[in-house]
């Protein structure tokens, strides 16, 4: 269990948590990998993505709670937002690790109910997802995309009936085995990566789920549904692909990806 200063209210039907913690000043933030270009993070529009998602968040779920785990200066220029704030004690230089210790801490306290959906900051919410895991009868909901040179289930969309035993177990699972690889020098060596920084997360998340063999819903078990990215997770590559996406009224969430993140 992860230190957190703060606490959700827990009131509201459906509930969004994000992981925002900037890396420190003067520390390296650049993040990569063998099968990814690498990218500096210091000319993604962190700010202008986050406010985004939570006004997209505000205006098609407008009794959600909108939950921020960052550090006290971020949390700061999106106060005006008025998201509530958590502050973990993390390795800023490790965030992948620190996300999902910091989630996994949120669900085994139970703090949340309803439907939990854990979020990119570059994830833009354009249909309510709270009766999904009622709808579609499941108690964790994960998304997979298939591409030759990507992981099938991403971590960008994690949807969940908070407090059922299935998401409890899951998020104990997925924590397990992420303890269980980041010090691994096999896999170190493969991707070439701390795995507390980069890839741990993608490689633990499809190592709890069925996602590596057909990558698509004859994967799901009976807690945990594989869901179509093209629907529920939709990659755009423009800044004007989200807006025709929502007008189609068929994908959940629009997940801004590549250049379009990028400072000009």
């Amino acid at each position: 269990m992860l230190n957190i200063k703060g606490k959700p209210k827990g009131t509201q039907p459906v509930n969004f948590v994000i992981y925002h913690v900037p890396f420190d000043k003067g520390g390296d933030k650049s993040i990569g990998s063998f099968d990814v270009p690498t990218i500096d993070h210091t000319k993604i529009k962190h700010l202008e993505l986050l406010r985004w998602t939570i006004r997209a968040i505000q205006q098609t779920c407008p009794d959600a709670e909108i939950i921020v785990c960052t550090d006290e200066v971020f949390g700061s220029t999106i106060a005006d937002l008025h998201p509530t704030i958590l502050i973990p004690d993390v390795e800023k230089k490790r965030p992948m690790y620190y996300r999902t210790r910091t989630y996994n801490t949120i669900i085994q306290n139970q703090w949340l109910s309803g439907t939990t959906v854990f979020l990119d900051s570059d994830a833009i919410v354009l249909k309510d997802p709270r009766s999904l895991p009622k709808e579609l009868n499941f108690k964790v909901g994960v998304t997979t995309r298939y591409a030759p040179n990507l992981m099938p289930i991403n971590e960008g969309v994690i949807i969940t009936e908070s407090n059922s035993q299935e998401c409890i177990d899951f998020f104990a699972h997925y924590m397990g085995t992420y303890q269980w690889i980041k010090d691994d020098k096999v896999i170190q060596k493969t991707t070439g990566n701390d795995l507390m920084r980069w890839r741990g997360g993608q490689l633990s998340l499809n190592a709890v789920c069925n996602g590596s063999k057909m990558a698509d819903f004859r994967d799901s078990t009976k807690g945990i549904k594989i869901l179509p990215c093209r629907k529920y997770n939709q990659a755009v590559s423009k800044m004007e692909d989200v807006s025709k996406l929502k007008a189609e009224k068929y994908a959940y969430i629009a997940h801004i990806k590549g250049k379009a993140k990028l400072s000009k």
